[in-house]
């Protein structure tokens, strides 16, 4: 589980920095916006797309060190765990990020005041970033959980 759990978890990793660049806000048949214009545009005002993107960039460095070790040493299972712990914590981040942003769209006034439903212009973009994060945060628990043990799943 150590070689298949870190590569899973670098996956999501890779995933949710694409997700970044998927459509995010819809704009009701007039386009859409996808999360990358937000961190370009102003870093202090879209401080929950830049945790979803520090998240998914933090998962990837830890994972593929963790699998580079998990083949290389058999005797590394600290190091595994460690990086794990890391990729967790990347993991995190995106994830709450992700949910800020929901939640900051579902408590922006303007759409209550034009009528619109807050879930009609929330895209997919932010839905892959969920998704991924979860998995691979369920993965980067299962990495660190079957490291410390002495067979090698």
């Amino acid at each position: 589980m150590r070689i298949a759990g870190s590569i899973i978890t670098a996956i999501c990793g890779i995933v949710i920095i694409v997700s970044i660049f998927l459509p995010w806000y819809s704009y009701f048949g007039f386009g859409t916006s996808n999360a990358w214009d937000g961190i370009s545009t102003s870093i202090s005002d879209a401080m929950d797309v830049f945790l979803v993107f520090m998240g998914g960039i933090v998962m990837t460095v830890f994972a593929i060190p963790a699998f580079i070790v998990s083949i290389a040493a058999k005797g590394g299972k600290a190091a595994v765990v460690t990086l794990s712990i890391f990729s967790i914590v990347g993991a995190l981040l995106a994830i709450g990020g992700s949910v800020w942003f929901i939640i900051d769209t579902v408590l922006d006034s303007f759409l209550d005041q034009m009528g619109i439903g807050a879930f009609d212009v929330i895209s997919y973009g932010v839905w892959i970033a969920i998704a991924a994060a979860v998995v691979g945060f369920i993965f980067a628990i299962l990495t660190a959980a079957f490291s410390k043990g002495k067979q090698d799943w």
